[in-house]
C-alpha cells in the first residue's frame, strides 16, 4: 500500500498483509485467456457464425485459420501479472516485447524477453496488453495518438487501472468503427486501427 502504510505502522505493532502475489495469479490468468481469444478471433467469428450460420456454402468462413502461434504481444509495464504472463506464454511461440518505466534488465534479460518504445508497441504489435501501475506519473499514459497508431486487427486489454488510459479518447477510437453502433459518431472512418471483436473489444 504505497503511501498508505510506513515504518511507524511496524514500530507500533500493526499486523499488516499483503494480496498482491495472490491477485496477481488470477489476473494474469485473465490477461492469457483474452490474449488467446484475441489472436483465435473468437468474437469476430461468434459474430460472423450468428450473420452466416445458415448460409451452408460459406459456413467454414466464420473460423478462419489463424491463432497464438507467432503473435506479436506487446506489454506495457513490467508488474508481478505481466511476469506472470510471459511465463504463461512461453509454451505459445510467440514474440514477446515489453516497455516499463522501471525497467529491470536482469529481470528483462531472466523472463528472456526484449524492450521497446511504447510507439513500436502501438503500431506493430497484434496485441496490446496494459499491466502499469496507477500512479500520478502513469494517469493518461495512454491517449488518442497512442489508439490510432494502433494496426487494423490489433486487440487492447486493459487489466491495470482505467486511469492509464485516457477513456473517452479510447471510445472515441472505436466508434470510429463503421461496425460499431454508435449515435454520436456521425462520420466514422471506413476502417479503425482498433479491432472490433463482438460487442467489446478492450478488456478492463
Amino acid at each position: 500500500m504505497k503511501g498508505v502504510i510506513g515504518a511507524q505502522d511496524y514500530e507500533v505493532g500493526v499486523r499488516i498483509s499483503s494480496q498482491t502475489q495472490l491477485n496477481a495469479e488470477p489476473v494474469a490468468e485473465h490477461s492469457l485467456a483474452m490474449i488467446i481469444l484475441a489472436t483465435k478471433g473468437i468474437f469476430a467469428s461468434r459474430r460472423r457464425y450468428v450473420e452466416n450460420r445458415a448460409k451452408e456454402e460459406t459456413f467454414w468462413e466464420n473460423f478462419p485459420d489463424i491463432g497464438l502461434y507467432g503473435a506479436k504481444i506487446g506489454l506495457i509495464g513490467l508488474s508481478r501479472i505481466s511476469r506472470r504472463v510471459i511465463e504463461m506464454l512461453a509454451p505459445f511461440h510467440v514474440d514477446i516485447k515489453v516497455f516499463s518505466h522501471h525497467l529491470d534488465e536482469a529481470r528483462v534479460r531472466e523472463l528472456g524477453v526484449t524492450t521497446v518504445s511504447i510507439d513500436e508497441i502501438m503500431r506493430t504489435y497484434d496485441v496490446v496488453s496494459l499491466h502499469s501501475a496507477s500512479t500520478p506519473q502513469t494517469y493518461h499514459m495512454l491517449g488518442a495518438e497512442d489508439f490510432a497508431k494502433m494496426k487494423d486487427g490489433a486487440t487492447f486489454i486493459n487489466t491495470a487501472r482505467g486511469a492509464i488510459c485516457d477513456q473517452d479518447a479510447l471510445i472515441a477510437e472505436l466508434q470510429r468503427d463503421p461496425s460499431v453502433p454508435s449515435s454520436t459518431s456521425p462520420t466514422p472512418r471506413s476502417t479503425s486501427p482498433i479491432h472490433r471483436c463482438g460487442p467489446c473489444r478492450t478488456s478492463s
